[in-house]
């Protein structure tokens, strides 16, 4: 054994699935001409019903 030699590399990470589904899923839509927009994940009430106009029956 020649303990001179240089040591083996490891990959020392790798992406996240998720990550890597999102962004290809990004990619899809991006090349039908969407685009991504940041925002609230959750609207209040008022955006999702009352700006609308929406009886409050429906």
């Amino acid at each position: 054994m020649d303990v001179t030699l240089p040591g083996r590399r490891y990959e020392v990470g790798r992406r996240h699935p998720l990550t890597v589904v999102t962004e290809e899923i990004v990619e899809i839509f991006a090349g039908m001409g969407f685009a991504v927009a940041q925002g609230p994940e959750v609207e209040l009430e008022y955006y999702n019903f009352d700006a609308l106009n929406t009886p409050a029956d429906h």
